[in-house]
């Protein structure tokens, strides 16, 4: 059957480079869609549900699959998992447990994966949306440590965008509406105001401030 696109990530220098996240696996084009041909690796043909490209370090692509999250540096043929998640058979919820309020530093674990996110004035920093919050690393995708869901922080993440012109601002978009993330004080704060509903499902910021 026809595969579902889920997310497609532009190279931040080479405009007609494109990779395409898909029900069918991660796909490529080098000639701005015109032509795709499927990226042949060690990726498990996972659903992709996420793909970024390092806006500062080009060379390293994360891809968020039903079996976690992956990493490649340089060519596209050799992947590293870098956090383990359920598979799609195992956690079909929409919303998972509320997480405990630890700040244990984790390694790969059990969760739903939703979205990655890159800082983009620090390329070694990760953040991914989980199905039980936010979790973070600073390595590259490491070591991972996850961040207190008080204030904000404690539903489950549908969506993850990081502000560009403010790196350590983080929104999410959750079934509770929107939560800011500021890093630099280690809190949440819920924006619903003005919302027609407070289930949100996507998030984006501007590049330039507003």
């Amino acid at each position: 059957g026809e595969a579902q696109c889920h997310v497609a990530a532009f190279h931040p220098t080479r405009r007609h480079e494109v990779l395409l996240g898909t029900t069918g696996g991660l796909w490529s084009s080098t000639d701005g869609g015109r032509h795709w041909q499927r990226v042949l690796s060690n990726l498990p043909h996972h659903a992709v549900r996420d793909v970024v490209i390092g806006s500062q370090d080009p060379f390293r692509v994360y891809a968020l699959t039903d079996g976690g999250l992956f990493g490649s540096v340089g060519a596209l043929d050799r992947w590293e998992r870098l956090f383990e998640s359920f598979s799609a058979e195992e956690e079909t919820a929409e919303d998972a447990e509320e997480p405990s309020e630890d700040t244990e530093p984790l390694s790969a674990d059990s969760r739903r994966l939703t979205s990655v996110a890159l800082d983009p004035h620090d390329p070694a920093t990760v953040y991914l949306a989980t199905s039980e919050g936010l979790v973070v690393s600073h390595d590259h995708g490491a070591t991972w440590e996850r961040i207190s869901p008080a204030g904000g922080g404690a539903a489950a993440i549908r969506h993850l965008a990081v502000q560009a012109h403010s790196p350590t601002v983080a929104y999410a978009a959750t079934s509770q509406g929107v939560a800011r993330y500021h890093s630099q004080e280690q809190r949440w704060e819920l924006l619903y105001a003005g919302l027609p509903t407070q289930g949100v499902n996507f998030v984006a910021t501007t590049e330039a401030k507003v």
